[in-house]
């Protein structure tokens, strides 16, 4: 039986996914198994998926249903006591697998460990963010912002996620891992892996780069949490004052981001709406005035 079950999402990733999957293999632990969920690729790259020949390698295939139901997929099907995500176009240092391990092994309290990032590749559109180093019980300081910048740093307990049924949900998309951050951190403690990065290919395909899909995705997590705040309340400690107040407040930005994006296409009628409610999630006299000013320029169109 694995040790570590490592998961890779496959939807038409052409030659690419060799490289990605070569990180994997030349691990220098090598107590895992990685299962390579195809979610309906061309027949190009499925042909690059049936030449890779290891015994370490599974392969499952599935309809095209998106990347959150073909990391549930991998995750149904692991075997290992540890799950590490990986994308299709990112790498890995040699000795990622380790080092996780080690730390996960080392604190039975902890339930997710992640490591930074090193970008490469190329994009106009990407740029990445600096984010502090959270440790310890981080539900708040996940709700404030998400502060793991990709799915391919993480490894969790497998337990965890399979008696809580936390998984990635669909409609969350592009921020369902940030929604399943937020329902695993509920249950224990995530640490930070300092000592190797992962390598996060910058491309124009990355899901990060479509701003208003993520803004729109981002408002679905916080309203999940908003509605769930009674329960998450009891599972981590946390008032609900507590919960509510951050989530709302990081709903404003996010509905601040969409106004100035519609005010930039001058759709200001769309742009009057999202200040309307973000003035409803955190009422701030900045607002109220942006508000006013758009409305008159409304009135002009």
């Amino acid at each position: 039986m694995p040790d570590i079950s490592v998961i890779i999402p496959v939807y038409n990733t052409g030659e690419i996914l060799l490289e990605t999957v070569n990180s994997v293999l030349e691990q220098s632990y090598s107590g895992f198994e990685l299962i390579i969920v195809d979610d309906g690729s061309n027949p190009e790259t499925q042909k690059i998926i049936s030449s890779l020949q290891d015994d370490r390698i599974r392969v499952i295939r599935q309809e095209n249903s998106g990347v959150a139901s073909a990391r549930n997929t991998g995750i149904s099907a692991a075997q290992g006591r540890y799950i590490a995500l990986l994308d299709h176009d990112d790498l890995w240092h040699k000795d990622k697998l380790g080092i996780q391990k080690k730390l996960l092994d080392e604190d039975q309290d902890a339930v997710l460990v992640y490591s930074s990032v090193e970008p490469f590749g190329s994009s106009d559109t990407i740029q990445i963010p600096d984010y502090p180093v959270i440790s310890g019980n981080v539900f708040l300081s996940e709700l404030e912002q998400n502060k793991i910048h990709s799915t391919s740093c993480v490894m969790f307990r497998r337990s965890t996620v399979m008696e809580n049924a936390v998984r990635f949900v669909t409609e969350m998309v592009p921020c369902d891992d940030w929604h399943f951050y937020l329902h695993l951190a509920r249950f224990g403690k995530f640490l930070h892996s300092a000592a190797v990065p992962v390598y996060y290919r910058l491309h124009s395909g990355n899901q990060s780069s479509n701003v208003a899909k993520m803004y729109h995705a981002g408002l679905r997590v916080l309203d999940d949490t908003v509605n769930n705040a009674g329960v998450i309340s009891s599972e981590t400690s946390v008032p609900i004052s507590e919960i509510l107040q951050t989530a709302n407040r990081h709903k404003a930005k996010h509905l601040r981001g969409l106004a100035n994006k519609a005010y930039a296409g001058r759709d200001y009628r769309a742009a009057c709406g999202y200040i309307r409610s973000e003035l409803k999630s955190c009422f701030s006299f900045k607002a109220c005035a942006i508000y006013c000013a758009v409305k008159i320029m409304s009135l002009f169109r």
